[in-house]
């Protein structure tokens, strides 16, 4: 039986340390398994995770142990519930026990080889281990096996734009062109099958600037999608919205649009940004005049 160790518990101000990742993850329900016990355990973990933040470190772990207990308790009764090794794997990570989390996951994958969200995770922890080629293979067979999930095809991006260097070092099949090419058209997809989600879209529109042979007009035209459907954000974020549009229209040889966009720029957060960008354009043009 595990004994839960508290690495997430600091003193006097307690805190969890979720596992910050820049690969999204979509919500998976069970089908057709014993729910009444499993439900029990999930309504016990949701428990732990809305009451941590009040306790101690001594009650924080007691109802962490308690969590643990019931799942492997759990599962010795219902090794082939590919599900609850998901969902023990899931909350483990978020306590911050990855290479137990790891081992349910590839528990879930010997029983049900074909599960997108497994597939997801183990490629998260072969990425956090440096293991690229292995992560690259598991995000792929993510995407094909749930074709129509965003979250996978946002999730392979963000892989292959993080890690493009280490994919090349480490010879993939891929070369450099081809795999900047998937990342770009992973968050494409992404952004068709999630309209509505801002950081999909925004994504999409910044892979335009990420890569040299992007169609700068179709890239222009997601940035103003985004400024013209997301109306609602922030003023910051608006403003950004402009040094994206701006950066387009600079490569795209339209320097005085660009300059006009970035007249409209003030946030403090983003005066440098601004400002580097506005010599760029304005030495570009002394050197085309």
């Amino acid at each position: 039986m595990m004994r839960f160790m508290h690495p997430f518990v600091q003193f006097h101000s307690f805190t969890l340390f979720f596992a910050v990742s820049a690969f999204a993850e979509p919500v998976v329900e069970p089908v057709g398994l014993p729910m009444a016990e499993l439900s029990e355990i999930v309504a016990l973990q949701q428990a732990f995770f809305s009451k941590a933040g009040d306790a101690n470190d001594d009650e924080a772990t007691s109802l962490a142990q308690e969590v643990v207990d019931r799942y492997e308790g759990y599962l010795i009764e219902n090794a082939n519930d590919y599900y609850a090794f998901v969902s023990y794997g899931k909350f483990l990570r978020k306590v911050g026990l990855f290479n137990d989390a790891n081992d349910q996951f590839l528990q879930a994958d010997r029983i049900k080889p074909d599960l997108a969200v497994v597939k997801q995770q183990l490629g998260n922890f072969l990425a956090e281990n440096g293991r690229t080629i292995e992560a690259f293979s598991c995000f792929s067979m993510a995407t094909k096996l749930e074709p129509e999930e965003p979250a996978y095809h946002f999730s392979l991006g963000n892989f292959i734009y993080i890690f493009l260097e280490s994919l090349l070092e480490e010879q993939s099949s891929e070369d450099r062109s081809s795999l900047e090419l998937l990342c770009h058209e992973s968050f494409k997809r992404a952004a068709f099958l999630s309209p509505d989600n801002f950081d999909y879209q925004l994504r999409l529109a910044q892979s335009f600037l990420d890569f040299s042979q992007s169609d700068l007009e179709e890239g222009l035209l997601a940035w103003q999608k985004l400024s013209q459907a997301f109306g609602e954000r922030s003023e910051s974020e608006r403003q950004y919205l402009r040094i994206g549009q701006a950066h387009v229209l600079m490569d795209l040889n339209r320097s005085s649009e660009a300059l006009s966009l970035l007249d409209a720029v003030h946030a403090k957060s983003l005066v440098s940004q601004r400002d580097k960008l506005r010599q760029k354009i304005r030495a570009q043009s002394k050197e085309t005049d």
